[in-house]
């Protein structure tokens, strides 16, 4: 039923262009795939917000070319003095144009403690990401490295490759393949109108050949996200 639903929506949706998806926040945080991030940033004035497995992000447009927000983790605990402390900042700054130099490029940070007394955990990273748009077949290629910070420790050398690639089909849905550290991660992200979608991943396909049952699929492999987008007139 669920499906039957999406694809009526999608009847009537309106068509939409690969960036809109990429400029959505990717379960990371910041703009872009699945986990990886993409070259493009939110245009200035812009705004836009997801939920992922218990987690709200918020980004805007500050500039043409910055993108700065924050992923909220709600899901840990029910104390929201200690849920405060679960906040992380997003920052990517794009340059190069597409079309002058053939890519469009970005760097950034990705899930910046707030609380950095107790120091940076293992979820903050730097990355840089080029991307580019195929006009004629609506698709999407972006390669990029990352780098992870663990324990406030950043090791100059140990840098992760990343890879996606995705398709806009009838107009309205993204589907999306996906590299990322070591893992392989697949699913679409469905336009019900301009500025809401609804996304549904299946993560770490690699490691799904253990699974006993669906619901321990659901659990440790399934990802459902809403985003929205709202952009500045």
């Amino acid at each position: 039923m669920l499906v039957f639903l999406l694809w009526a929506a999608c009847l009537h949706a309106e068509s939409v262009d690969v960036n809109h998806f990429l400029e959505c926040p990717s379960v990371s945080g910041e703009s872009g795939f699945i986990y990886n991030p993409s070259a493009y940033s939110l245009g200035y004035g812009n705004l836009s917000a997801g939920i992922h497995k218990f987690m709200f992000k918020l980004n805007y447009g500050f500039l043409d070319i910055l993108e700065a927000g924050f992923t909220f983790d709600y899901g840990e605990t029910s104390d929201f003095v200690q849920a405060l402390k679960n906040i992380d900042v997003n920052l990517k700054v794009s340059f190069l144009d597409e079309g002058e130099y053939f890519v469009k490029a970005a760097a950034g940070i990705e899930n910046m403690p707030v609380n950095l007394i107790e120091g940076f955990g293992d979820r903050m990273s730097i990355y840089a990401v080029v991307s580019r748009k195929m006009f004629d077949w609506g698709l999407n290629l972006s390669a990029g490295l990352k780098n992870n910070i663990h324990g406030n420790e950043l090791k100059p050398l140990d840098w992760n490759f990343f890879a996606d690639a995705a398709k806009v089909i009838n107009d309205t849905i993204l589907v999306i393949t996906e590299y990322e550290d070591g893992n392989f991660n697949a699913g679409v992200k469905v336009s019900i109108s301009y500025n809401l979608n609804v996304e549904a991943y299946v993560e770490r396909l690699n490691q799904t050949g253990g699974i006993k049952n669906f619901g321990e699929f659901l659990q440790e492999h399934f990802v459902f996200g809403i985003t929205f987008i709202q952009k500045a007139y």
